[in-house]
């Protein structure tokens, strides 16, 4: 039931994880558009993870509810168990106009899943251009370009093969594990899935999952209890995608890793039938 509930929750998340990508900074000079990207998870109606291409239409509104659409535009997406990222006004520009520093909402909809809610995003206007200097430019000097607050400023993601899983009677990473910096006052999304089953004639059970964050030079593992899967199941002869998501705030600042962990308290070596394990990370400004 916990796990349903969870991906229903990913579905009213989806558009909540829209993101400016650094090209739009850039792209507030007088010769290339702006552009937005836009990272997500997607599942159907039936809670399942969207697994192939589909054409999907991204709208800006300029309210949250009602209000009058923008800017829309249909996008080829190729979903990855449901994951997917996409660049908007590529197809069709998106107007300086819109991107005005105002506050407004995108919505997004799949055909064969929920409708999300739209999500506010809010833009920063570019700066005048800087007057042109006659001194030899650096081509390998690089800068920062300032951000709207809420952007996503790291992202990564790691795919690893899953071997047997342990029996034990607490959390251990399994799989790959990202390493991140985290400054302070930052706000860290990891979500993670793997493809585990059984080739046993009784299934498997007994198996525990979460997301967790270590600080390197540390061995304490640090999760959130809420977002934890509990006493999960397969069916024999069978192989499942598991999905949990966590956020992590106020952490200290430094380096730590972060990635799936989980136990399995009895007859771990049910668990046979595994394939891999997904982990994303993105760190973002408050």
């Amino acid at each position: 039931m916990k796990r349903r509930t969870l991906k229903q929750w990913f579905v009213g998340s989806a558009v909540a994880m829209t993101t400016w990508s650094a090209s739009f900074t850039a792209a507030a000079t007088e010769t290339t558009a702006p552009t937005l990207t836009h990272t997500g998870r997607m599942f159907d109606a039936q809670g399942d993870p969207l697994v192939e291409l589909s054409t999907v239409t991204f709208a800006i509104y300029d309210a949250q509810t009602g209000g009058k659409a923008l800017w829309s535009e249909a996008v080829e997406v190729d979903f990855d168990d449901g994951h997917f990222s996409v660049r908007l006004g590529e197809t069709k520009p998106l107007a300086p106009a819109l991107l005005d520093g105002k506050t407004r909402w995108l919505a997004m909809a799949v055909p064969g899943a929920p409708r999300t809610a739209r999500a506010a995003i809010t833009t920063t206007p570019a700066a005048p251009e800087a007057p042109r200097s006659e001194q030899p430019v650096n081509k390998h000097a690089e800068s920062t370009p300032a951000r709207p607050s809420g952007v996503v400023l790291a992202a990564a993601h790691v795919d690893a093969e899953l071997g047997s899983l342990p029996t034990t009677s607490d959390y251990r990473f399994l799989g790959g594990t990202l390493r991140m910096s985290v400054e302070q006052a930052r706000q860290i999304l990891v979500s993670a899935t793997a493809g585990l089953g059984s080739t046993a004639q009784t299934g498997a059970a007994h198996l525990h999952l979460s997301v967790c964050a270590r600080a390197v030079g540390d061995t304490r593992l640090i999760d959130n209890r809420g977002d934890r899967l509990d006493n999960l199941t397969v069916a024999a002869n069978s192989q499942q995608s598991f999905a949990v998501r966590s956020r992590f705030a106020g952490l200290p600042p430094g380096d730590y890793d972060f990635g799936l962990c989980g136990y399995v308290d009895a007859d771990a070596h049910h668990w046979n039938n595994n394939s891999t394990s997904r982990v994303a990370v993105l760190v973002t400004a408050p």
